[in-house]
């Protein structure tokens, strides 16, 4: 029985420590058995732990390798959207990264630039007309101002109250108060003294041409409407010798108020106040927040239901428009209607000018259809006429003449009403030929030239075009090329040749439970290394780029060239260098001189070494032949023999970075990444980490498992030691009760 008390009070005296006590699926282990129920079956599933833990280092080693391997993808790509691609910032493909001439002209008419391939042969150029965009501009897009009543007060009272009345009038920014005074309101019989009086104080504020009356040629004009009689404001003309033109003027009326004899602000509105308007700000220049039906409204006198829709020509295409579109809304339908041409406000003078999408004389157009309008039309009728004067356009602009036709007509002023789009006419080296191009701006024989200004028929302009040798961007770009490589190429290197250190594996969850962020860090950066090392494909890579740059490419002339006739070898090569990176691209003793040299006495030869094209198709794992001669040979070797050292780059790059939905279509190190949508290739990456998360997935089931099978052999142990230890209490208690008896 001892030995039962013994169990017993060793069972109590453990189930009193909580470090053998553990909770496991909602049951309490360790209280009635004492054992460490957690620690025994940890040890018991060391080995499922350890198939979890290698599965979960081969997937941490996948993953590195997969970053590397983007690594290495984002660093062709960046070489060669950079270097290769003829939009590349730094590109050897561009017109000017070989440029060895520098163009200059002897007229500012012309302006000349020397593109890659230029011959540097003195040229000249005459031009007999400039390009042209076709546009028409409407005079400036204004309204008038009117006021309130349609009369001027005659009574003594009424009269009385005008004297110190004053409003704000800012013409072309500049901000004025006009107010009449007591000798000026005793004058005032009717309308008419009453303008004036007004017109007087307004000319005097701003000023007027000498050589006209002063009323016509004031800035701003006060008039009487002869149909509703209101006192309204306008911009003011200038008649000259060149005719009476609009003065283009902004103005803006404001602040209109009643004020007594001593200038205080009264609260009589019977003076200008009411004569005139509300004390809100009234301008003469086009309100782009009002609605089509208002601005007809207003200028026009034609009435639009808001609510309904109505047409514009433009160009003979109709544009829909709603009577509530305010301009701003009306102006962008228009534009986005691809009628080839587009309607622009101006803020700086207050007009609108219609342009042609495209220059040259095959883009003319028209505005408007010329058909008369009601004054009152009809959803869905043709608002032409009507919506384009009132936005400044005359009748001429606005009857669906083409430009072409408008260029020839006058207005009242002698201005044309148009500009017609017309092509560059001109002459290379004095030649009886012709040319026409539709824009100002155009290449021949690789030199870039520019029209600057207006050229006529009547007086051409001829430039000599000079050439300067000069091979500095040249040097620079192919300086800049050979660094770039290098970096790659070390980039490559640096991968395949890092061996990896035995002593650093992944670490286990285990371990990182024991370990501070940044020694996790420092480990996982030494573990990481080296996952690459001796890596078939990148070898591979490494290989083509440096068979590559060692090859000679066959010129336009049937020169054969290579980058060695440039100075530029591989550091393996016998030059002297310092060869502790095998596969860089090094200078000759480093210089550029021999570069330079082959510049000056070999431009476009070195222009064919890097950017001469093939016209075979690029077609990645390509297996078609083609025959050159007697000889047959694959088409994407026959597309490398005839092209550049640019091209063939670009070619290795998209042999291993090209994308694609399907495997045949992707490039190596793609393929070899994998994704979830290429399919079966077993042996990417992405496939790799597939199967070992699935191989994870089972192997957690498996411990969960084998877990619940031995916590369940441990729970059966704990209810027999409970119930042991339940009568080996009654055991004791019989015992103890019969010894006291």
């Amino acid at each position: 029985m001892s030995s039962i008390s013994s169990l017993t009070s060793s069972s109590s005296s453990s189930s009193s420590s909580s470090s053998t006590q553990s909770i496991y699926n909602g049951h309490i282990f360790g209280l009635a058995s004492g054992l460490d129920v957690d620690s025994i079956v940890s040890g018991l599933t060391t080995d499922v732990q350890g198939e979890i833990d290698k599965a979960d280092q081969q997937k941490q080693t996948l993953q590195w390798k997969q970053t590397d391997y983007q690594a290495v993808v984002t660093a062709l790509n960046t070489f060669n959207s950079t270097y290769l691609a003829l939009s590349g910032s730094s590109s050897l493909t561009a017109n000017n990264a070989l440029q060895t001439y520098t163009a200059s002209s002897d007229n500012a008419a012309v302006t000349a630039v020397a593109q890659q391939g230029a011959s540097g042969t003195a040229s000249s150029i005459t031009v007999y007309q400039n390009a042209a965009v076709a546009s028409i501009s409407s005079s400036t897009a204004s309204q008038t101002v009117a006021g309130l009543a349609s009369a001027a007060p005659t009574s003594a009272s009424s009269l009385s109250a005008l004297e110190n009345d004053g409003f704000t009038l800012t013409v072309d920014g500049t901000s004025e108060t006009i107010k009449l005074t007591a000798a000026q309101v005793s004058g005032i019989t009717d309308t008419s003294s009453l303008i004036s009086a007004l017109q007087s104080n307004i000319n005097s504020a701003f000023g007027w041409s000498s050589d006209t009356s002063a009323t016509n040629s004031a800035k701003v004009v006060l008039s009487q409407d002869s149909t509703s009689g209101e006192v309204v404001f306008s911009a003011g003309t200038y008649t000259g010798g060149s005719g009476s033109v609009a003065y283009g003027t902004s103005f803006t009326v404001s602040g209109i108020s009643s004020t007594d004899s001593s200038g205080n602000p009264t609260s009589d509105t019977s003076g200008l106040y009411a004569l005139l308007g509300t004390s809100s700000s009234q301008s003469n220049w086009l309100n782009r927040n009002l609605t089509v039906a208002q601005v007809l409204a207003q200028n026009e006198n034609v009435t639009l239901d808001s609510s309904a829709k109505y047409n514009v020509t433009i160009n003979g295409q109709t544009v829909a428009l709603n009577g509530s579109d305010s301009i701003f809304t009306a102006l962008s339908k228009i534009n986005s209607a691809n009628t080839g041409a587009t309607l622009s406000y101006s803020s700086t003078t207050g007009a609108i000018t219609a342009s042609a999408t495209s220059p040259g004389g095959a883009h003319n157009f028209s505005l408007g259809t010329g058909a008369a309008l009601s004054s009152t039309p009809s959803s869905g009728d043709d608002i032409s006429t009507a919506f384009l004067e009132a936005l400044g356009f005359s009748g001429s602009q606005a009857s669906g003449q083409s430009t072409s036709a408008l260029a020839s007509q006058n207005d009242s002023s002698g201005k044309p009403l148009a500009t017609a789009g017309q092509d560059a006419v001109f002459s290379i080296d004095g030649g009886t030929t012709r040319m026409t191009r539709s824009s100002n701006s155009f290449t021949l024989d690789n030199v870039n030239y520019t029209i600057n200004g207006s050229v006529s028929g009547s007086s051409p302009q001829t430039a000599n075009i000079s050439f300067t040798q000069d091979t500095s961007t040249a040097v620079k770009n192919i300086q800049n090329f050979v660094t770039a490589y290098n970096t790659l190429l070390s980039t490559i290197t640096t991968y395949t040749n890092t061996k990896p250190d035995s002593d650093y594996q992944p670490l286990t969850d285990a371990q990182k439970a024991d370990m501070s962020d940044t020694q996790i860090s420092d480990w996982n950066a030494k573990a990481s290394a080296g996952v690459l090392f001796n890596d078939d494909t990148l070898n591979d890579l490494e290989n083509e780029l440096r068979d590559m740059v060692n090859q000679s490419v066959t010129t336009s002339d049937g020169t054969t060239i290579s980058l060695a006739d440039l100075g530029i070898r591989e550091s393996t090569d016998d030059t002297g260098t310092d060869d502790t990176t095998p596969g860089q691209l090094v200078f000759d003793n480093g210089s550029t001189d021999t570069l330079v040299s082959m510049l000056q006495s070999h431009p476009q030869e070195v222009q064919d070494l890097f950017t001469m094209q093939s016209s075979t198709p690029y077609v990645i794992n390509d297996t078609q032949t083609v025959k050159s001669g007697n000889v047959t040979e694959n088409r994407q070797t026959y597309r490398k023999n005839a092209e550049g050292l640019a091209y063939r780059l670009q070619d290795i790059v998209s042999d291993f970075t090209q994308t694609g939905s399907t495997p045949g279509v992707q490039g190596k190190l793609v393929s070899l990444l994998g994704d979830s949508g290429d399919g079966d290739q077993l042996n990417s990456i992405y496939d790799q980490i597939t199967d070992v998360n699935n191989q994870i997935t089972d192997l957690n089931q498996k411990m969960t498992d084998k877990k619940n099978a031995l916590y369940a052999k441990f729970s059966t142990l704990e209810s027999f030691m409970a119930q042991m230890n339940s009568q080996s209490g009654i055991l004791s208690s019989l015992s103890g009760s019969s010894s006291g008896s």
